[in-house]
Parts: structure tokens; C-alpha cells; sequence
């Protein structure tokens, strides 16, 4: 229900989940222009070779599954579900 909101407050244009998102989202990647994207499930250990580093975390009080992390990333999967254009 917040997501637009974060999205909003830390110019985050892509959002990264293993699940789908309701329309709020949607609404918010229309006005950030922003992506939301699918990871693979049980790729765990492809997707950690992909973090070449951690460059921060923010809004760690909301646990470690759902605090923002900051990453950097070589060759990491991903599928776009929902975007700017209402798809």
C-alpha cells in the first residue's frame, strides 16, 4: 500500500519481487515511470553470484526481506510484470 510512496520519496524507478503487486502499484509505476520485475524462483544461488556489491541499505526496521537494499549487479534475470503503461 506504501509503494508509491517509496517510490516517490527515493526516485526508485524499479522494483524487484517474487510476487505480484495490486493496482496502487500499478498507479505508481504510471506516475514514476517505473517497472516492476519478477526474479526467478529457486535461483538463489544464481542471483547471488549476480551482487557484485552492496552499496547501502535503507528502512532496515522493516526486516531484512523487506528493507531497500542498494545493489550492484552483473547479468541479473529478471522478467518485467507490470510497467509505465498500465501492462
Amino acid at each position: 500500500p506504501y509503494q508509491g510512496d517509496i517510490m516517490k520519496k527515493f526516485g526508485i524507478r524499479a522494483v524487484i519481487g517474487k510476487g505480484g503487486m495490486g493496482a496502487k502499484t500499478l498507479k505508481a509505476l504510471g506516475e514514476h515511470g517505473g517497472v516492476y520485475l519478477i526474479a526467478i524462483g529457486g535461483a538463489a544461488q544464481y542471483y547471488a553470484q549476480c551482487i557484485k556489491e552492496v552499496k547501502g541499505v535503507d528502512l532496515l526496521e522493516f526486516g531484512i526481506p523487506e528493507a531497500m537494499w542498494h545493489l550492484q549487479v552483473e547479468d541479473f534475470k529478471a522478467v518485467v510484470t507490470m510497467d509505465s503503461h498500465g501492462n
